[in-house]
């Protein structure tokens, strides 16, 4: 699956059929894991050619669609931040994705897929991992500002 740009950061459904990156170029990309290992679409010869991959027969990535992770403050009108985390619902309803201004976005993704729902702010630098609780109600995340953040889901 040739990207455009470097990929900091993936995340999977509990199914593996989505596989999510989060891209310097500031997008989120949904590929069908399953879809392209089981595909009989191959990469073209400029795409192997572009990759540096030779004459190699390698199956190409089946995008689903794309969206924009998060357009900070500082980046209002111009491009979005890039992402460096993310984490996904185990049935592929919403992900997560930090971004390099310090913002964690919630998005959608089988309904309405890339819609931000709600944004959490709390770290004043990049944020470079998150990670769901295990009954998903929950995450943690930490930052290149050396805070480590727990965010809980009101029960009601």
């Amino acid at each position: 699956m040739p990207h455009p740009i470097a990929t900091h950061c993936l995340a999977t459904s509990l199914c593996m059929s989505h596989l999510l990156t989060g891209s310097e170029d500031g997008y989120v990309r949904n590929y069908d894991l399953w879809g392209t290992c089981n595909s009989k679409v191959y990469l073209s010869q400029p795409q192997r050619q572009h990759c540096g991959l030779g004459d190699s027969n390698i199956r190409a990535g089946i995008l689903r669609f794309w969206f924009d992770g998060l357009r900070g403050p500082a980046n209002e009108g111009s491009a979005p931040s890039p992402i460096y985390s993310m984490a996904a619902h185990s049935d592929a309803l919403w992900c997560l994705a930090g971004n390099a201004e310090g913002s964690i976005a919630l998005h959608t993704l089988r309904h309405a897929p890339g819609q931000v729902v709600h944004v959490l702010k709390g770290h004043r630098k990049a944020v470079s991992s998150l990670a769901l609780q295990p009954d998903e109600k929950g995450v943690f995340s930490a930052g290149w500002d050396h805070i480590g953040i727990v965010s809980k889901a009101n029960d009601s």
